[in-house]
This record gives structure tokens, sequence and C-alpha cells, in this order.
């Protein structure tokens, strides 16, 4: 018997333009991947078009809830830059010189 070829198990899609831009710009403002935007992208428009409408607020919750939390993580990752550049030349203060030129 001749064996059967079978699909490969991750089909590669082409995406329209707009919406590789629109799944790229949700992964840029919520810290996501590509890959899980658009797999948001889908689940929320899936359940728009399935007329399960209040589900969709929901999802605008979550997407809202992670734009501020990637904000939040930017915001401490600037401070902790600041801190740590600041607690390194305080070190420096305190720790003796190095003899230079012996």
């Amino acid at each position: 018997m001749a064996r059967k070829n079978r699909p490969s198990s991750s089909a590669s899609l082409r995406l329209p333009d707009d919406v590789t831009e629109t799944a790229t710009r949700l992964a840029g403002i919520t810290g996501w991947s590509a890959g899980n935007a658009l797999a948001f992208l889908a689940r929320a428009g899936w359940h728009a078009v399935n007329g399960k409408g209040e589900k969709i607020t929901g999802f605008k919750q979550f997407m809202a809830a992670a734009v501020d939390h990637y904000e939040a993580e930017i915001a401490a990752r600037k401070k902790l830059a600041i801190t740590s550049s600041t607690l390194r030349e305080a070190r420096k203060a305190l720790s003796p010189n190095p003899s230079k030129g012996r």
C-alpha cells in the first residue's frame, strides 16, 4: 500500500498586509509576540462575527489591561536603568581608587 501524505501541522498562511500590520501594531503596544496578537485578534473577530458580542467587552478590557501593563513594565525598566546608574556611581565613590601608573 502506498503511504498517504499528511498535511503539515503548521500550515502557512498568507495574510493581507493590513492584517499583518494590525497584528504587528498590537504586538508592539502590548509586548506580545506577533502570533499571540494575531490569535487575540482572530478570537475577538470570531466572537464579533459569531454574535457573541458580550465577550467583546471582555476582549476590550483585556487588551486595555495588557497595554497598561506593558507601559508600566517599560516605565519600571526606565526607572531601574536610572537608579542602577546612580547606584553604580555611588559604589564608585565608595571604592578605593586604584593606583595609576605603577
